[in-house]
């Protein structure tokens, strides 16, 4: 498997195509085909955008994860606290409207 650095470019310098990569240029047919260098950075290019995207999915579906989590412990403290208060018999404030 062949990792790309995130500035892939294709060079093309006096006659020489090429596109850098973390482990060194690629420059199929010596250099001598820039059509198949472009082919190659735009298939690249789209491999890196997927995994980027499926990413960002899979870190929503963590946060969502996390959310419920935390909706869960605060419904917990909730449940304490009016508990508490029941016990000292001091009436629970009015819940403020949001904004």
């Amino acid at each position: 498997m062949i990792s790309l650095a995130l500035s892939m470019v294709a060079h093309l310098c006096l006659l020489l195509a090429q596109v850098s990569s973390n482990l060194g240029p690629i420059s199929p047919g010596f250099g001598c085909e820039a059509e198949l260098v472009d082919e190659i950075v735009e298939e690249l290019k789209k491999r890196m955008k997927t995994r980027g995207d499926t990413g960002q999915i899979q870190r929503a579906e963590q946060q969502l994860h996390e959310i419920a989590i935390l909706k869960g412990e605060v419904a917990n403290v909730n449940a304490k606290l009016d508990a508490v208060l029941q016990h000292l018999n001091i009436a629970a404030p009015q819940p403020q409207k949001m904004m």
